[in-house]
């Protein structure tokens, strides 16, 4: 294993970097004990701080604002991860749908960028058995082209059967 980097009284964005706290038995990664500029001590691994991932203890986070996520995944609210999921499909190349998405041109609006703004416009799932859908499938994910659709729903609304519907109807 290579020889730990010392982080003492470095700073990364609002929190100060104090002494090594732990080392994660589960996933071998060191955590900092650091301070945060609120006050608050938190205990961020080393990769967090230094690729910028963690900048605060979360008191300026925008999580802390809507209490729809968590740091542990697995008690994300399904909204949130709905919303993760989106901005993740559309921005990262590495992301497996990102040829479906972000290479097609598909966007997010800015404004949804921010997930408070994401809720208030597309408002509470009504059911868990649906998902967002873009109703016209070579929009953007905007205010005004989204909608909470069923899988059917979902599947009749692909690039094959808009193009297949088309076909029908300059045939008829």
């Amino acid at each position: 294993m290579p020889k730990a980097i010392d982080i003492t009284g470095q700073r990364f964005g609002r929190l100060v970097a104090i002494r090594r706290s732990h080392l994660d038995s589960k996933r071998r990664r060191l955590h900092w004990l650091c301070r945060c500029d609120c006050g608050q001590l938190s205990t961020p691994t080393v990769t967090a701080l230094r690729s910028g991932n963690t900048q605060s203890c979360g008191c300026t986070g925008r999580n802390r604002r809507h209490g729809y996520t968590s740091r542990d995944k697995r008690n994300r609210h399904p909204l949130y991860n709905i919303w993760s999921q989106m901005l993740h499909r559309c921005n990262n190349p590495n992301a497996k749908e990102y040829k479906n998405y972000g290479a097609r041109g598909i966007t997010v609006c800015d404004r949804w960028r921010d997930f408070p703004a994401f809720l208030a416009d597309v408002g509470e799932r009504p059911s868990s058995g649906l998902s967002i859908d873009r109703i016209n499938n070579d929009g953007n994910y905007e205010p005004g082209n989204v909608r909470w659709a069923t899988p059917k729903e979902q599947s009749n609304n692909t690039r094959r059967n808009q193009r297949d519907q088309s076909k029908c109807l300059s045939q008829s």
